[in-house]
């Protein structure tokens, strides 16, 4: 619509429209290095000096390594398919230098790695898992311990304590340990254990499959779902922990439900056959019956959560840790090499830490790319690592 200047004078305006995009172009910095006689210095010749970023005659910027390590990481593309699209944007180059560039970035992460097995360490509650993987058609192991705050994913040889303690993080934690069971982590000395209870209600509805007699499998489940929704309430009034006059009676009914469980189902009696020794050999237990053997001997360590809300319910935020690296399996298949299972092991660590502090993955690339580690963790984070000497006093 044509306007006059005076119509426009007498105008308001009524309504905003944005476009947002993005400008894809090349371009080629030139440095100089300049030499020359200082007549103040007695005539000494003086050269000057590269930026440190510029090693070799010609080099890719941080934009184009930042590109790569994210398409690698993140998109989890291969790095045919990244040179490819490389091609298309106008800049081209071997799959060996897309190679180059995500190995460099892995090592410079490394260097972020005691930043965040300190901060670990020093979380009230850490959650701990593991999960399978494939190195050139061997079996390898990924562990990682997480809290809210930081992510440590490795890659290692062993599933069991050797793997853990690899890592670097649970040797020395002396705060609580939330898991799923698995037996090496009840190794672990001067930790407080707390049990996942997603991972126990799967096991609940495991055990009401094998024997839809059983009620006590579902008896358990809704203890938990009570529970769970009284800790909401509290938290929404600033408590810490479930009050001991109103947990109280959810213990009794945890209690009963474990006398049901024995009446449902009881143990079986010491079997007739002996062991070398001449003790009677254990008889086999149904998968209900180790459940309930579970709930017996961990009443404490599965209600963590109702008496200190610092505890998560479930160990889920764990299994979400992998969740990437399950990805990278399903469209690779495996990693060719160990390294390279610990290359892209580190960078996930890096990059699921730097999202915890609530920064964008382009911006955690060039952080690590500038080796700006201090300021991949918010202020609070930063105060912790400065408290515990992981980083120079500013």
């Amino acid at each position: 619509m044509r306007t006059s200047e005076s119509c426009k004078q007498h105008g308001t305006v009524c309504g905003k429209r944005y476009t947002r995009d993005v400008r894809i172009s090349v371009e080629q910095t030139e440095y100089r290095n300049w030499t020359f006689r200082c007549p103040q210095s007695a005539n000494e010749t003086v050269t000057g000096t590269f930026p440190p970023d510029a090693t070799g005659s010609k080099q890719y910027g941080q934009g184009i390594q930042t590109l790569v390590v994210l398409l690698r990481n993140l998109g989890i593309v291969s790095c045919s398919r990244i040179a490819k699209f490389c091609t298309s944007l106008g800049f081209s180059f071997s799959t060996g230098t897309i190679h180059a560039i995500c190995k460099r970035f892995a090592h410079t992460c490394k260097d972020v790695k005691p930043l965040i097995t300190d901060l670990l360490q020093s979380a009230p509650v850490l959650g701990v898992d593991e999960t399978g993987g494939n190195v050139g058609g061997s079996k390898v192991w990924h562990h990682v311990a997480v809290s809210e705050d930081a992510t440590l994913v490795t890659s290692h040889g062993k599933r069991g304590l050797e793997g853990t303690i690899d890592a670097g993080v649970v040797k020395d934690f002396t705060g609580v340990l939330e898991h799923d069971f698995w037996k090496p982590y009840f190794l672990l000395e001067n930790v407080t254990h707390a049990m996942c209870c997603a991972h126990l209600e799967r096991e609940n509805n495991k055990a009401q499959t094998e024997n839809p007699a059983l009620k006590w499998p579902s008896l358990m489940n809704d203890l938990l779902h009570e529970l769970e929704r009284l800790r909401k309430e509290f938290l929404l009034v600033g408590l810490g922990r479930i009050p001991p006059e109103v947990l109280i009676v959810y213990l009794e009914r945890y209690d009963g439900i474990l006398e049901t469980a024995l009446a449902e189902d009881p143990f079986p009696q010491a079997g007739t056959k002996l062991k070398k020794n001449g003790e009677p050999r254990k008889p086999a237990l149904t998968q209900a019956q180790n459940l309930l053997k579970r709930y017996q001997g961990h009443k404490d360590d599965i209600l963590r959560f109702a008496t200190d809300f610092d505890v998560p319910v479930s160990n889920n935020f764990s299994e979400r840790a992998f969740r990437m690296l399950k990805t990278t399996y399903n469209v690779f298949g495996c990693f060719r090499t160990e390294g390279g299972a610990k290359d892209f092991s580190m960078v996930r660590s890096v990059l699921d830490t730097g999202r915890k502090q609530g920064l964008l993955p382009k911006d955690i690339v060039s952080k690590v790319l500038s080796k700006d580690y201090k300021n991949i963790f918010n202020d609070e984070c930063r105060a912790i690592l400065l408290a515990r000497g992981a980083i120079p006093s500013l």
